[in-house]
């Protein structure tokens, strides 16, 4: 698995988002209004973080599996957008991206916000020992100690 910096990721954005009608119907923040418009808003959330953001896309066996975004917020890191194709969310490769990400952080304490709607994600990053931060009246940020699983 390599993690890729990349400078224009909206076609990423896209290509992974088009393999997950659930994620569309359901859990984005734009769910039920079609794929433009949830690849809109999460481009233009990760958009109004441009000089802090950094966007990774995944790549597994020469094949684009995901992304993740990861910024600094004040002083603390923070894992701002993730995503994993419906296809590739095996355990291994879910393990295998969980530990990548905490390497990313330096195995150090990081955060992550999430919108409480999304409770696929939620479930994930709970399992990954996430602990609730701060609670917020759509959203939830989590802190993580940055150990490998």
């Amino acid at each position: 698995m390599k993690f890729i910096e990349v400078k224009n990721y909206k076609n990423i954005i896209q290509e992974c988002f088009k393999t997950d009608q659930e994620l569309l119907d359901k859990w984005h923040i734009e769910s039920g209004k079609g794929l433009e418009k949830c690849v809109e808003r999460t481009y233009k959330d990760l958009m109004s973080l441009e000089e802090n953001l950094k966007f990774f896309s995944i790549i597994y066996e020469n094949e684009l599996i995901g992304f993740f975004g990861s910024e600094k917020f004040y002083d603390t890191k923070a894992l701002t957008s993730f995503f994993i194709i419906p296809k590739a969310r095996n355990k291994y490769i879910l393990n295998q991206f969980w530990n990548n990400i905490n390497n990313h952080f330096d195995n150090d304490r990081f955060l992550c916000g999430i919108y409480s709607k999304n409770t696929r994600a939620l479930n994930f990053l709970f399992k990954n020992q996430g602990k609730i931060l701060i609670e917020c009246p759509d959203s939830f940020i989590l802190e993580f100690n940055g150990k490998e699983i």
